[in-house]
């Protein structure tokens, strides 16, 4: 263990939890906590561009600077840290942190998202012409600056740089392919996991029906598609003894939950919850289902299994690091709701199998995770004797030179990139057409309203002159029934017969005429 006596780090990210938002990279304040348990001296600093001046804060204990980064390269000078450590970097500010960073030891954590190409999560991304055209436009732009920027990191002889990283899936066929930083230069050190919190309790047999889900429900990465297929197979099959309980939060919750509320054997709950809630949550539950279409780690299914919970997912990405299948949890093909509800099944009926794993998924997450065992990795690259990136050496477990070569899945991901790439010019492309074929549909559909209302007004005119016919015809007959009783009565007076024989002899020719006009507006 390294000697942290007088040490101190400069923890350096771009959020941090604070009592309105509790979750946000509260892998890092688990961190510094923990480094300051050990005696390290942390100063934290979040860099916001909006701030004119440095604010303080604190949150459970840590005090917290919002500084720009301006404000954070003088607060650097000023206290001097042996270490800097950074979650989540950033183009813009690091170069303004830069002449600060000279002659000091730097480590860069890289998570996720801030790092990977763009077609990485292609599962978010629509089809849509002008959403594929402004993804490319960040591609030509964001994505291809952001890996210069990183690629000369790596090799700045003016700075002395660590990268860190939580997997060696992640490293190997993330990071390097998509930064070009080598292998041998990236340290694979897990987030840490509070073993102490998520205690191991001994699960029953029947715990294995009770299943839990804790997630975020924002991105198709979590693959929340995927769990709602499955839970709805098992209880087609089993609807007597499972009982599902959905906890979570985001804008995607309702909508892709919608389709369990019918279930009585599912509970919803739309919240988040703090550590000790979890942990709450953990002691009631057996299975943890976790699905997903990419993953770095899963810290809340290495909770999962800290607390003795059999974790059942997809093999994607850097899972299969952290579940051995049918070691300590069941791993289920990409994309296979199938296979996730066949994994649950299975556990229902071997009682025997889901004891094993639930142990060995507490013993393995506390040899590999815990938060003892990955601080003191963390510290001996922080404060080891070498520079930066001799200490991220040491963790890396590749040899200086060492070749790495490309995977099938990698291969697969980059021919999955050219693909995508060429139906999006091509979309592009045909984005016009689309636009030219929209304005000829308007045009046409004015057209058609237009045509409809002097239809309406004709089918008006009808309607009236249809109604002057049948008076017509009305007081036709009635003068030639006038006509009749004035013959049987035989009256003398010649010219009184003359009157009220003339209307008789026009009428015809008043409904004749009538009769053509409304032929002609027929």
């Amino acid at each position: 263990m390294v000697d942290v006596m007088g040490k101190s780090v400069t923890v350096i990210t771009n959020k941090y939890p604070s009592a309105e938002s509790r979750y946000q990279n509260a892998f890092v304040h688990t961190r510094v906590l923990a480094y300051q348990k050990r005696g390290v001296d942390v100063r934290v600093i979040v860099i916001d561009p909006a701030a004119s001046e440095p604010a303080e804060t604190t949150f459970e204990g840590v005090s917290v600077t919002h500084a720009s980064s301006e404000s954070a390269g003088t607060i650097i000078r000023l206290i001097d840290p042996s270490a800097v450590a950074i979650h989540f970097v950033s183009q813009g500010w690091f170069n303004t942190l830069r002449p600060e960073l000279v002659g000091r030891k730097v480590f860069i954590w890289m998570h996720g998202f801030e790092i990977e190409a763009w077609y990485r999560r292609w599962f978010n991304t629509d089809l849509i012409p002008e959403k594929i055209n402004k993804l490319l436009v960040r591609r030509r732009a964001a994505f291809k600056n952001r890996k210069q920027f990183l690629q000369e990191l790596a090799i700045d002889d003016q700075l002395d740089i660590g990268f860190i990283t939580v997997s060696k899936h992640f490293r190997d066929h993330v990071v390097a392919p998509d930064t070009g930083i080598p292998p041998e230069a990236v340290a694979v050190i897990p987030n840490p996991i509070q073993t102490d919190l998520f205690a191991y309790q001994p699960k029953t047999e029947e715990q294995r029906f009770q299943v839990l889900t804790i997630r975020p429900f924002t991105s198709a990465a979590y693959g929340n598609d995927l769990l709602v297929s499955a839970i709805k197979k098992v209880l087609t099959k089993d609807s007597s003894r499972f009982h599902f309980t959905i906890i979570g939060d985001g804008e995607q919750f309702e909508s892709t939950l919608s389709e369990l509320r019918s279930f009585p054997q599912v509970t919803l709950r739309k919240a988040f919850l703090t550590p000790e809630e979890i942990a709450t949550e953990h002691s009631c539950h057996g299975i943890f289902l976790a699905p997903g279409r990419i993953d770095s780690q899963g810290v809340s299914r290495c909770e999962a299994m800290s607390s003795g919970l059999v974790p059942i997912a997809n093999d994607v990405a850097a899972v299969s690091e952290f579940i051995h299948h049918e070691v300590d949890g069941l791993l289920a093909p990409s994309e296979d709701a199938d296979a996730l509800a066949s994994a649950l099944l299975r556990l229902a009926e071997d009682q025997n199998l889901f004891m094993r794993l639930s142990t060995t998924a507490a013993d393995n997450i506390r040899e590999t995770c815990s938060l003892d065992t990955v601080i003191d990795h963390e510290l001996s690259v922080l404060f080891g004797s070498g520079t930066a990136r001799q200490n991220a050496q040491q963790f890396s477990g590749v040899a200086p030179g060492e070749s790495m070569t490309v995977s099938a899945a990698e291969e697969m991901d980059q021919a999955f990139a050219a693909a995508l790439f060429a139906a999006a010019q091509k979309l592009r492309s045909q984005a016009s057409v689309i636009a030219r074929l929209e304005a000829s549909v308007e045009k046409r559909s004015q057209r058609i309203s237009a045509f409809e209302g002097s239809f309406a007004r004709a089918k008006k005119r009808q309607e009236y002159l249809e109604k002057e016919l049948d008076s017509a015809q009305r007081q036709q007959r009635e003068l030639q029934a006038e006509l009749k009783e004035l013959r049987e009565q035989k009256i003398p007076w010649k010219q009184h017969a003359i009157e009220a024989v003339r209307p008789v002899t026009t009428a015809p020719q008043r409904v004749k005429n009538l009769a053509k006009r409304l032929t002609k507006h027929s």
